[in-house]
Order: structure tokens, then C-alpha cells, then sequence
């Protein structure tokens, strides 16, 4: 599905109301095991595109010498991605350093590509969420501020730029650009 055609309707007062940084010296994969991530078949077939990669980081993803099937059939023809026994994501992983990571995440730095276009959506817009229903609704997720890496912003006068940044990469320029003119007036 691509995001950058569609057109959105954005909740500009609660966008502009949040303070995003991801922290993953400080992450516990807390909002990695806290959702339920549901991905359609186009998301399963981009990320198993990736398995191997993500592999080398998170050894998760294996069983004996064998991967392990990260998707869980769900309704409608759409998948939910494999959860620990401690509900945390199959794809977040402790580095060395003891930083939580998304192993998609790191798999796609390394060569070279936005994280966002092998991530699942509902990742990749986090803190950000939409609704699945027409009309497509951007707005922050509800339990955004129960977790360490968002806080409410004191001033709703400009966008964070880490959600600036969110939107450029997943919706493109125009809709980052739409959502700041809508601000301003």
C-alpha cells in the first residue's frame, strides 16, 4: 500500500502535542510488547525479504538451524508478527551494549535502506497512529505517553522533529508540509 498517495486527515493538535525520542539504550522493548502488530501480505512478503539479515542480529528468529515463522495467521487475510513467552516482539533483540534494537531496524541500515520500508507501517509511524477505515485518520497512538520515549510537549507551536521526521519518511514531504501549514493558520 503506498502511504504517500492516500489522502489523510490529521489530528494537528494531538501531533503537534507530543515529544517523540526512541532510546535504545534506555529500551526495554516495551512498546515492542505491548501491541498487537498486524501486518498485511505485502508487509510479510517485504520482510521475509530480510529474514536473513535480521537473523544475524536476533537469534529469535531460529529454531535449532532453522527460522522460525515470524507471522501468525490472523483475520481478513492479514498476519500478526510472533511474539516471546514475554510478549516482546520476535524481531527486538539486546545488542551488546544493552541496547534494545529492532533487528529489521538494523538489518536495513546496514544496507542502506530506510528502515521504514522494511518495517512494518504500524512500527515505523510509532509513536503516530492511523486508523484502517476510510477516512485514513493520522493521529499519536492513545498509550504513547505511558511510555518513556514520548512526553507531552509544553508548546504546541512546533512539530518535534523526530515526528516531523516520521511523517516525511512514511507519508512523504507534502503531507509534513500540509500538517505544518494547517498549524500555522
Amino acid at each position: 500500500m503506498n502511504h504517500r498517495k492516500k489522502k489523510w486527515n490529521i489530528d494537528i493538535e494531538e501531533i503537534f502535542s507530543i515529544r517523540h525520542s526512541c532510546e535504545p539504550k534506555n529500551c526495554n522493548g516495551s512498546c515492542c510488547g505491548c501491541f498487537d502488530v498486524v501486518v498485511d501480505a505485502e508487509e510479510v512478503d517485504r520482510i521475509l525479504d530480510y529474514l536473513t539479515l535480521a537473523a544475524k542480529y536476533c537469534k529469535n528468529l531460529f529454531d535449532g538451524d532453522q527460522f522460525i515463522n515470524p507471522f501468525e495467521e490472523s483475520d481478513n487475510g492479514f498476519f500478526s508478527l510472533e511474539t516471546l513467552e514475554d510478549g516482546v516482539c520476535v524481531f527486538f533483540f539486546s545488542n551488546d551494549s544493552g541496547e534494545g534494537l529492532c533487528s529489521l531496524h538494523v538489518a536495513a541500515l546496514e544496507i542502506g535502506v530506510e528502515p521504514y520500508e522494511v518495517k512494518p507501517l504500524v512500527c515505523s509511524l510509532w509513536p503516530l497512529a492511523i486508523t484502517n477505515a476510510k477516512p485514513y485518520y493520522i493521529s499519536i497512538d492513545d498509550a504513547s505517553l505511558e511510555f518513556e520515549c514520548c512526553h507531552e510537549q509544553a508548546s504546541n507551536n512546533e512539530l518535534c522533529p523526530n515526528v516531523a521526521d516520521i511523517f516525511k519518511k512514511v507519508f512523504g514531504s507534502k503531507v509534513l508540509s500540509q500538517a505544518m501549514k494547517r498549524q500555522r493558520k
